[in-house]
């Protein structure tokens, strides 16, 4: 979530079904349809 505010990017519907865990428990976020870009 650090990245994504980094980034600028908001995920209006992160839960647990939206997190994809891989190989050594890398965390990737998905169904970014749900995401808006912030104007800085």
């Amino acid at each position: 979530m650090a990245y994504l505010e980094v980034k600028g990017v908001l995920h209006l519907d992160l839960m647990c079904s939206s997190i994809l865990v891989g190989d050594n428990f890398l965390c990737k976020i998905f169904q970014f349809g749900f995401a808006i870009q912030k104007k800085v």
